[in-house]
């Protein structure tokens, strides 16, 4: 038995015995036969592997999940709604896949926290708390898409509904050109429900990737993964927006029709609601129910992990810099805009750069100058040149 590492050591053994000598250990026998070695003089590398490990199994744990979700709702979606007729938009696959990419990346660089916990991890997607957790938030997808759908239906007319469900009220296919190719679809026009199916679809990726993200105790928040969290963010934000019709630019180009009435659009943001903050509590109330612990040392250590209340707001007012710059450059159409906050910027960046330093130096006990020098402080010289004597 022993496996691999068992036959090597083996193979050594009986090497020594056909010599006839009596079996000593060699140079490197004990690095042959260890699982892993380590040129560390402390066993501090045993917790380093143990931490990445963890991180290594959870982020298994939460792609298995969100795959799952994610093919689940896809055959939903690719399947009943296909025989609505209802396709997505070429400007609405490019926005929605664009910043889920750049989501579903920073998943994958998920960096394991610096200290261990106590609080073992959940080895197995079959347990209580994922497995469950899988179906409920599936119903609840399902739930919202399939009646908002219905609610689309309702308030479309007839001739759109027979223009999508009756294939002879669609247009003639193109012409096929010589070699015997031609489209195979119609060309996409948008309509009610393709805009209702859209906005649901969006904020339910959306939810399904920022829900089922473990964070802590085991790898960094998504408070900590700052593109996950900008990505996400902004996806979120957009969809809501595009809900709420508050900037026409930007349904015109995801090519969305208007809502028919305000209890329509009040309708269709519950939905939206429901679906994000339903899975996420049935998510934490699984995880609270079946594995308590692992629940209460997540949300200690994302506390202790917190950053700052300066750090916090440095952060909302980067946030909201970044947006008045967007709107500004969406009121404007002038790219310059742009090109004016990059060049602020960077000299603001400067001069925080020249702060940081400067107060570096002082706590040092140095004197800086104008240009980039440092000088000693009178007390400090003597100082040293006394300690010196003695």
């Amino acid at each position: 038995g022993g496996g691999p590492l068992g036959a090597s050591a083996a193979n050594l053994a009986s090497l020594d015995m056909d010599t006839g000598e009596m079996p000593q250990l060699k140079l490197g026998d004990a690095s042959i036969a260890a699982p892993f070695t380590s040129k560390l003089p402390s066993v501090a590398s045993c917790v380093d592997i143990v931490r990445q490990g963890r991180c290594t199994l959870v982020s298994t744990i939460q792609m298995q999940q969100i795959l799952a979700l994610n093919c689940l709702i896809a055959a939903y979606s690719l399947s009943a709604l296909y025989l609505d007729g209802v396709r997505s938009g070429e400007a609405q696959m490019i926005a929605s896949g664009v910043l889920l990419t750049v989501a579903s990346l920073a998943f994958s660089y998920a960096r394991p926290v610096k200290e261990l916990s106590h609080v073992r991890p959940i080895t197995s997607i079959f347990h209580p708390a994922i497995f469950l957790s899988i179906l409920g938030q599936l119903g609840i997808h399902l739930s919202c898409m399939v009646y908002t759908i219905n609610l689309a239906k309702v308030h479309s007319t007839e001739e759109e509904l027979e223009e999508f469900m009756n294939p002879s009220f669609a247009p003639p296919p193109a012409p096929v050109v010589e070699d015997g190719s031609g489209p195979l679809l119609t060309p996409f026009k948008p309509s009610l429900l393709n805009t209702v199916v859209f906005l649901i679809q969006t904020a339910q990726q959306v939810s399904v990737l920022a829900v089922n993200y473990k964070g802590r105790p085991f790898m960094v928040a998504s408070t900590e993964n700052r593109p996950m969290l900008y990505s996400l963010a902004l996806c979120c934000a957009a969809t809501f927006v595009a809900a709420f019709e508050v900037v026409p630019w930007l349904n015109n180009t995801l090519q969305l029709v208007p809502m028919p009435s305000p209890e329509f659009r009040t309708q269709i943001l519950s939905a939206l609601g429901i679906s994000v903050l339903g899975s996420f509590v049935w998510d934490k109330l699984c995880v609270g129910v079946f594995a308590p612990r692992l629940l209460w040392a997540g949300y200690v250590d994302a506390w202790r992990a917190m950053p700052s209340r300066r750090e916090n707001a440095a952060g909302i007012l980067k946030a909201a810099a970044v947006a008045g710059v967007f709107g500004a450059y969406v009121y404007t159409d002038n790219f310059i805009v742009i090109i004016m906050a990059y060049y602020f910027y960077k000299q603001y960046k400067k001069k925080l750069d020249a702060a940081n330093a400067a107060a570096e130096i002082r706590l040092a006990g140095g004197i800086p100058t104008a240009d980039g020098k440092v000088l000693m402080q009178p007390s400090d010289t003597a100082a040293a040149s006394s300690s010196g004597k003695k």
